[in-house]
């Protein structure tokens, strides 16, 4: 998925190239394009035999596209909104800021699912349904708040 948000808001970092903890590549381009990807899978046996561009460009230019499961769809999005939710709110954009408001966002998923559970709704947490619909309230007012405060509270 590719993101724009404003080129002020990127942290020049000393690399833009990152893989997240939870499966996913991350490329935070200064210029304010964002590429969030599935990790890529690299072979052990490729690993060491070739180095810098030459082991790029083999994985880079394949005709041959990998299937992304819906968990790691719904992280992609999840990711995007996060990115998005820190572009209205003119945060500073870094990997970190990035996987710190993602886990913010899951936090408050998972108390308001908590809600919803005490009130005898059933958890579907594991339903591409129930995922939709939580990334929709994602730049809700309420839900950006929440975010923010959970945010703040953590630094």
């Amino acid at each position: 998925m590719l993101l724009k948000v404003p080129s002020q808001l990127i942290l020049r970092l000393k690399s833009h190239f990152h893989i997240l903890p939870i499966g996913i590549d991350l490329i935070i381009g200064v210029n304010g394009w964002i590429w969030i990807a599935q990790q890529r899978a690299q072979s052990d046996a490729d690993e060491g035999l070739k180095e810098g561009f030459e082991a790029e460009s083999d994985n880079m230019y394949s005709d041959v596209n990998e299937p992304i499961s819906s968990h790691t769809r719904a992280t992609i999005a999840r990711l995007a909104g996060a990115i998005n939710l820190m572009s209205t709110l003119s945060m500073p954009i870094s990997d970190s800021s990035i996987l710190r408001t993602y886990e913010a966002s899951l936090e408050i998923s998972r108390l308001s699912r908590l809600d919803h559970r005490s009130m005898d709704v059933d958890d579907s947490s594991q339903d591409p349904a129930h995922t939709h619909q939580d990334l929709d309230g994602f730049l809700k007012p309420e839900f950006r708040d929440k975010v923010l405060a959970l945010l703040v509270a953590s630094s």
